[in-house]
């Protein structure tokens, strides 16, 4: 294999899978991979210099009750008197200590040195190991093994049917620790999930007992999930978890899907030594991939379904804001005419725009922009309209107006800390002239004839803030025809380059435009703000009034 560090864990992997189907006990598991991982870091970094391009052989066998590991590289091995007599270093060196570990391991190191490289051979003896020499117990073996695969065959064959047939997670779920029973013996078997399954769907499988979460106090259950890699122990208290105390034996398996640790599946017993040999950790593997397959699928369907249900309610609140906050039909009259358009960043805007007509005959146009955007914006600018065609039936002046509707808002909204800035014109009539009241939006603007420009500055701040606020009135006259533009932040306060656009590019925009119709200004407003290439983040609306 390529002389690179990373390929020491499956090495390990598949070393480990030799010595358990020797019968090797997890502690001893635990040496052989120390002492294998220590010579092959030494043949990749002192052997082959760290070379990827080289490459180092490794071998094992077993032979009577004995276990060697051989590990051959191009180097030309370590100095002779440190394999002779390997020493512990000094507490301060980083280097040195992997012979001396090797040599504490192991019964014989040996080694030779050629021309072609240097082999290193360690060995140890296991009186309790299988005796894999007798040709009797290689042939049980081998029946025990392949009468494991077809059980194992069949499990799959029932759990693959189960994951397309069930209507439910749980049922899959309880078919599944039935058939695992089957291939893998076990009296305790346990599925938890982490926190990357969605809360309901946890309660709900714990509520059915197929699935619980993960015990804060488990360290072993969680050293599984964190490094993703199985654990089994075959003696009562070595599995270093006060939650494994009461089994001799068992195995514990990360539970991955789409790459992500989900949980752990737990097989263990409390009196009788599990039979953990390659087929039956594959199999363990295997039945806990299923697993995390259907209950990672379970989930992200509630996330689906959460998303869809919003989704609708979202469309079901655009359906009644087209219904409850329409663009106003009311856009001309003798002598005046009006063009409105809105673009929402939201499926529902917090931006309104309304003209109406009081009694009297006085035409009203106004524009908000509730602060946020969605649906609780969008509730607020309901709130604003129904109040102001209540007010218009009143014979407020415009500031009593705009006072009214502040007071309005003040005391619906209480301590919810939403407002809504509010431009608000009104023009009698005869159209001889027009009055103006800002509270908190951006400038009005306005242009007389042919060249008498006006804007508007806020009085006042936004509604719904504070209940005695004051505001005070602008007014111009119409001697001629005339132009008044109202709009929203979100028609200037977007980004180009990294930088906003702003209010004074806004109007250098607008001033060779004057004589353009409104609906070619919104065209070449809106080309302008798409050829920024930037999401739209707030509401974009737009009035435009004209006496004619």
């Amino acid at each position: 294999m390529p002389a690179r560090l990373g390929e020491v864990n499956a090495l390990r992997e598949h070393f480990s899978l030799f010595l358990a189907d020797m019968g090797l006990p997890p502690m001893e598991i635990n040496d052989w991979q120390l002492a294998l991982t220590e010579i092959f870091a030494n043949a990749v970094t002192h052997g082959c210099q760290e070379n990827a391009k080289t490459l180092i052989s490794v071998s094992w066998e077993s032979f009577e009750r004995e276990i060697s590991l051989s590990v051959i590289d191009p180097g030309n091995g370590p100095p002779k008197e440190v394999i002779r007599e390997p020493r512990l270093p000094s507490e301060t060196a980083t280097h040195g200590r992997g012979l001396y570990i090797v040599h504490k391991l192991v019964d014989r190191f040996e080694h030779w040195q050629s021309s072609t490289g240097y082999c290193c051979k360690i060995t140890r003896r296991h009186d309790d190991m299988n005796e894999a020499h007798s040709s009797e117990a290689l042939m049980d073996k081998a029946m025990t093994e392949l009468s494991t695969c077809y059980e194992s065959l069949a499990a799959f064959y029932r759990l693959g049917e189960a994951l397309v047939e069930s209507e439910t997670v749980v049922d899959f779920l309880k078919q599944a620790v039935a058939d695992i029973q089957g291939v893998a013996p076990h009296n305790f078997c346990r599925i938890y999930l982490g926190e990357v399954i969605q809360s309901a769907l946890l309660a709900e499988l714990a509520l059915s007992h197929v699935a619980f979460a993960v015990p804060a106090d488990s360290l072993r259950i969680q050293f599984v999930m964190e490094q993703e890699e199985e654990y089994s122990w075959t003696e009562t208290g070595r599995a270093d978890d006060p939650n494994l105390d009461n089994f001799r034996s068992g195995i514990i398996c990360p539970v991955i899907a789409a790459g992500r640790v989900c949980g752990a599946l737990m097989l263990a017993n409390h009196n009788a030594k599990m039979e953990l040999n390659a087929a039956v950790r594959h199999t363990v593997r295997t039945f806990a991939d299923l697993i995390g397959i259907a209950v990672m699928n379970a989930s992200n369907a509630q996330i689906r379904d959460r998303e869809n249900k919003a989704l609708r309610e979202l469309e079901i609140a655009s359906e009644m804001q087209d219904k409850l906050l329409p663009l106003p039909s009311f856009t001309s009259g003798e002598g005046w005419s009006a063009f409105v358009r809105r673009r929402s960043a939201q499926e529902v805007s917090g931006d309104h725009v309304e003209i109406c007509e009081t009694r009297g005959g006085d035409i009203i146009f106004c524009m908000i922009d509730v602060m946020g955007k969605g649906v609780p914006a969008a509730f607020l600018a309901a709130m604003f309209r129904t109040a102001l065609h209540i007010s218009v039936t009143f014979q407020y002046s415009l500031v009593g107006l705009m006072m009214a509707l502040n007071r309005t808002l003040c005391r619906e909204l209480e301590d919810m800390t939403m407002f809504a800035t509010c431009a608000i014109a009104r023009v009698p009539k005869n159209l001889r002239k027009i009055e103006i009241v800002n509270a908190g939006h951006c400038p009005v603007l306005g242009c007389i004839g042919e060249g008498e420009h006006f804007s508007v500055e806020p009085s006042g701040p936004p509604l719904g803030l504070f209940k005695d606020s004051e505001y005070s009135a602008e007014r111009f006259s119409l001697s001629g025809p005339a132009r008044v533009l109202m709009v929203t932040d979100g028609l200037f306060e977007w980004a180009r380059d990294g930088e906003i656009w702003g209010w004074k590019n806004f109007t250098e925009f607008l001033m060779p435009l004057q004589k353009e119709s409104p609906e070619t200004i919104w065209k070449l407003l809106r080309k302008e703000i798409d050829g920024a290439h930037v999401p739209a983040n707030d509401d974009q609306t737009f009035l435009y009034w004209q006496k004619l």
